[in-house]
């Protein structure tokens, strides 16, 4: 491999972590992949979607209200933009994400607790909309924070690599998780019968989410034109968004964004309709349901990071836009048991929570990363009905009802990213000082 000759960082330039040595360099690739690969190992409860709406609804909740942890999860995306304001210097990066992780761990074994000593239906449905909001808190704050890391801690040049080995790698430890908890929700493992087999999961994610809050400390950034000091709210978020709205492919992404993962979240939906396809509970497929759809996510992973280093970060966007489009049409077209490979494609469709990201990080400069990204997330909020909204569709229309209405969002979406430009690196040096002016 040839290396990125490592130099210094004048201040107009975007891609500050060129300054820092390429063996700190790959120790922070490390540290992300296996933060990442952790993260994936606990999917089955830090995705809040398959065992948070099968528990809803083996709690005798309706479509809707079992769609409503997944709900509550975007309702919490204006916490990473308070954050990012409230701790805006390089220095605080390193003890959110150690606090976010701590967080995460916290509430997985308080879930985990519950399930074993509550009873009343309502309060554990109660219960798991809190765990999808306080997750999606903990979990929206680190990722804001973690796409600082990659633009303070991984030169551009080997962000691509650095998308192939979280995204390749990561999700193989997905399946075993995914695979596992199949195991785990058949109640056939002694001792591990409703409610114990939901409490497990949740159990585990505590000691992963603490080994992540301890390998975020060990990420070295560079410090090169930080944040110096927090300004008064209303500056930063009313002049942020003056700012990010004059960006036109901003508003482009952001709108494409919104209405892919709206029709992403049909996926819940699917996962109820293999009682419709297959005969079965859908309790009883949702671990390998989840092992399908990181199994995709590991070939898409290592395809699309190729994409990016080969193309440009937009390429790859398109990509995973497609692969939500396809795993819709799948869904509505594809019989038998075979309707499971729907949930390979939507564990690819799902990395445009990464590719969406890495536009917004690679067309800023330095100083407003988290800012940008902060208010991409907090378009996410947007998300917090779409669950909702296809789960009323599914009630009173029927599941396939609902999976149109999604593929119409996605085939917008898609045909959207074609608007925006090929290479948001250039984007970054051409409006590099006017985010610094309001930042």
């Amino acid at each position: 491999m040839i290396e990125r000759t490592e130099v210094s960082v004048d201040e107009g330039m975007t891609d500050v972590a060129a300054d820092l040595p390429a063996s700190v360099q790959w120790r922070n690739i490390v540290y992300w992949v296996i933060i990442t690969a952790l993260i994936y190992l606990c999917a089955p409860v830090l995705y809040v979607d398959f065992v948070q709406t099968t528990l809803c609804d083996k709690l005798g909740a309706s479509k809707a209200v079992a769609n409503l942890p997944s709900s509550a999860v975007h309702f919490m995306v204006f916490v990473p933009l308070v954050m990012s304001w409230l701790l805006p210097q390089t220095r605080w990066v390193v003890p959110v994400l150690a606090t976010s992780y701590g967080l995460t761990a916290v509430i997985g074994a308080v879930m985990a607790v519950l399930l074993l000593t509550v009873e009343s239906a309502g309060a554990l449905v109660v219960a798991a909309i809190a765990y999808g909001a306080l997750c999606g808190a903990a979990m929206y704050t680190s990722c804001v924070f973690m796409w600082e890391v990659l633009a303070r801690g991984v030169a551009e040049s080997r962000r691509g690599v650095t998308f192939s080995l979280c995204f390749g790698f990561g999700p193989i430890l997905a399946v075993a998780g995914s695979t596992g908890a199949h195991f785990v929700l058949q109640e056939k493992i002694p001792g591990l019968a409703y409610p114990r087999d939901y409490a497990c999961l949740f159990a585990i994610s505590a000691p992963c989410m603490i080994v992540c809050a301890w390998v975020a400390t060990r990420f070295r950034l560079s410090e090169s034109q930080s944040v110096a000091a927090r300004k008064p709210f209303v500056t930063y978020m009313f002049g942020g968004i003056r700012d990010f709205l004059r960006r036109r492919a901003f508003v482009i992404l952001t709108v494409s964004y919104v209405l892919t993962f709206s029709a992403w979240w049909v996926m819940n939906n699917a996962t109820l309709h293999i009682r419709d396809v297959l005969g079965i509970e859908p309790k009883e497929m949702v671990g390998l349901a989840d092992a399908l759809r990181f199994g995709g996510k590991v070939v898409c992973g290592f395809v699309l990071g190729g994409i990016y280093w080969l193309f440009t970060g937009r390429t790859a966007t398109i990509g995973t836009a497609l692969l939500t489009v396809l795993a819709i049409i799948w869904a509505l077209t594809v019989p038998g048991k075979l309707y499971l490979g729907t949930f390979a494609l939507f564990g690819g469709g799902e990395l445009a929570g990464a590719y969406y990201f890495t536009y917004i990080v690679s067309a800023s400069s330095p100083k407003v990363v988290k800012r940008n990204t902060a208010f991409l997330a907090l378009a996410g909020m947007l998300l917090s009905v779409a669950p909702f909204v296809l789960g009323a569709v599914a009630d009173g229309f029927g599941i396939p009802a609902s999976m149109w209405v999604a593929l119409i969002l996605g085939a917008v979406a898609l045909l959207m990213l074609f608007a925006v430009p090929a290479h948001p690196e250039r984007l970054a040096t051409a409006a590099g000082q006017s985010d610094e002016e309001h930042e």
